[in-house]
């Protein structure tokens, strides 16, 4: 019966360690994606719009970007001026 209870409680263990890595993986993985160069029209899918509505957006506010891609530093730029756009959001899809 003692094998039984000890056995139990490390698969418990290892259900509960395995679903903590799994939920760790991701916000690790959604960070990284957060923080990395994107294109115009992944910053613009964030917003769930389309890129030449980003286009406007940032005209109309005089954000100026290089033609490149767009840095960490001026993502967060763009969502100070505009919001964290919902996709990014830490939710499960």
């Amino acid at each position: 019966m003692s094998h039984y209870v000890l056995i139990c409680s490390i698969m418990s263990f290892y259900v509960l360690f395995s679903t903590i890595m799994l939920h760790y993986l991701w916000i690790v993985k959604k960070i990284k994606k957060m923080f990395r160069a994107k294109t115009r029209k992944e910053i613009a899918n964030e917003f769930g719009i389309n890129r030449k509505t980003l286009y406007r957006w940032l005209k109309n506010e005089n954000v100026q970007l290089k033609n490149r891609l767009i840095t960490p530093d001026e993502q967060s730029m763009i969502y100070k001026v505009f919001g964290f756009p919902e996709s990014l959001v830490f939710k499960k899809n």
